[in-house]
C-alpha cells in the first residue's frame, strides 16, 4: 500500500543565543538522508513558480520551506485525491513517500526550498505525471 505524503514539525530551540535553531535528525524522520538540495531565486509573479510534476519510484522525500511561501498539490499513484499543503513556516516539513506525485506551485519571490531525500539523483526513478 502507497503511504500518503504528511506533515511534521519539527522542535525549535531557542536559548540565550541569537537567533533560533531547528534541528533536523534522521532518525525524526525514519530515513537515512542522501541527498539534499535547495532551490532559490523565483519570479516577481508566483503565478510562474511551478516545480515538479513528478513522482518517484523509491525515493522518500522531506519537502521544507525555509523561507517564503509555497503551495504543494500531492496525489498518490493509486488514487485521484489531491490534497494541498501550504509549507510556509520553517520548523514544518512535508514527508512525500514513493509514489506520490508532487506539484510545488506559487513559490514567493523569497523562497528557500529544502529537500531532504533517502536516495541519491537518478533520472532512472523518476514518474512523470501531467494530470496533477
Amino acid at each position: 500500500m502507497i503511504k500518503e505524503p504528511y506533515l511534521i514539525n519539527f522542535e525549535i530551540k531557542k536559548n540565550e543565543k541569537p537567533g533560533v535553531l531547528v534541528p533536523i535528525n534522521d532518525f525524526e524522520l525514519d530515513m537515512n538522508i542522501k541527498r539534499v538540495f535547495y532551490i532559490y531565486g523565483f519570479n516577481e509573479n508566483i503565478e510562474s513558480n511551478n516545480r515538479g510534476y513528478h513522482a518517484h519510484e523509491t525515493t522518500k522525500q522531506v519537502l521544507i520551506n525555509i523561507s517564503g511561501r509555497v503551495d504543494i498539490i500531492t496525489k498518490c499513484a493509486n488514487s485521484e485525491d489531491e490534497k494541498i499543503f501550504i509549507l510556509d513556516k520553517p520548523n514544518i516539513g512535508l514527508v512525500v513517500p514513493p509514489h506520490n506525485f508532487i506539484k510545488m506551485e506559487k513559490f514567493s519571490k523569497d523562497a528557500i526550498f529544502l529537500v531532504l531525500c533517502d536516495t541519491i539523483f537518478s533520472e532512472d526513478i523518476y514518474i512523470y505525471e501531467t494530470n496533477i
